[in-house]
Parts: structure tokens; sequence; C-alpha cells
């Protein structure tokens, strides 16, 4: 019965987790499931609501909460995280959320020592790459479905962090 809403669900109570905590006790009691695993399952749906809105607060939280770092929960939904920053309504809103991102990244990886050469390429162009077709699949399917014009999200990707176009 709650299974059509409770992604909707979910995006209410990971914006207002810091401030509403027992919003997610509450809901995970009613459908008979741990907070963490609440959490953990609809991830999908809120993660990328909460990385496109720079929500620093709650995914610093939630990572707690989950015992992960925010980096590898990135890395996990790198897809769908990365296509809704890509579809955020105007570029400085996808490149402050691209920051933060490599922010994330760049701080979970391991430090270099010193001497050691500057790596080409950052972390969060990596992540690009490592999913880069499945992402422009969901590029390419929700401007399909957009009526507003952001065709050139896909060229932004590709001369981004493809090399050589």
């Amino acid at each position: 019965m709650l299974a059509p809403i409770l992604p909707k669900v979910a995006v209410l109570i990971a914006t207002q987790y810091t401030n509403a905590p027992t919003l997610l006790f509450h809901c995970s009691n009613l459908i008979s499931q741990a907070p963490s695993n609440f959490l953990e399952t609809l991830l999908p749906h809120y993660l990328p609501v909460l990385v496109a809105d720079c929500s620093r607060i709650q995914l610093d939280a939630i990572a707690k909460t989950l015992e992960q770092t925010v980096a590898a929960l990135v890395i996990h939904n790198s897809e769908d995280v990365l296509a809704k920053v890509f579809l955020l309504e105007t570029v400085a809103q996808t490149e402050g959320s691209l920051t933060m991102i490599d922010e994330y990244l760049s701080a979970a990886a391991p430090k270099r020592r010193r001497g050691e050469k500057e790596k080409e390429s950052s972390a969060l162009a990596s992540m690009v790459k490592s999913c880069i077709v499945p992402l422009l699949g969901k590029l390419v399917f929700e401007l399909g479905n957009l009526e507003i014009d952001r065709k050139n999200v896909v060229s932004y990707v590709c001369s981004t962090f493809i090399p050589g176009n």
C-alpha cells in the first residue's frame, strides 16, 4: 500500500533528517524496518536529490548512520547521482554539485606521498568515466522526457569528461 509513495517519503525524510530525526523512526516503524535498513534500501531515491541540493549536513549524517563515507555512497550510486546533477536547471547548480562531489571523493582518496606525480584526472572524472555508458543512457532518456531545453547537457558531459571530444 505504501510502496508507490515510499520514494517520495524517503526524499522527505532525507531532506529533513537532521531537522526532524523522528520522521525516520516513525516511518520505519510503520513499515516494520530498522531505520538504517530503510535508509539503505531507499538510498537510490534520495541520494541524488541530496547531492544535487548540496545538502552536506544531511549527507554527512546519513553516511554516519549507514557507517559509510559520503564518497562510498556516491560511488555506489554514481550514475543516478550524476544524472540528477547534470539535469539541474543551471550550469552554476551543476558545477556546485560537481565540486561538492569532487571534494568528498578527494577527501576519501588516499593521500599522495611527497614527490609523487599529480594525477592527470580528478576523482570525479574517473567516477564519470566508470559509469559513462549507463549515465549517457539515463541522460538521453531523461532529456527525451523534458520539456525544457537541456539538450546541451550530453555534449557538456562528453566534452568535459571524455578525452578527444
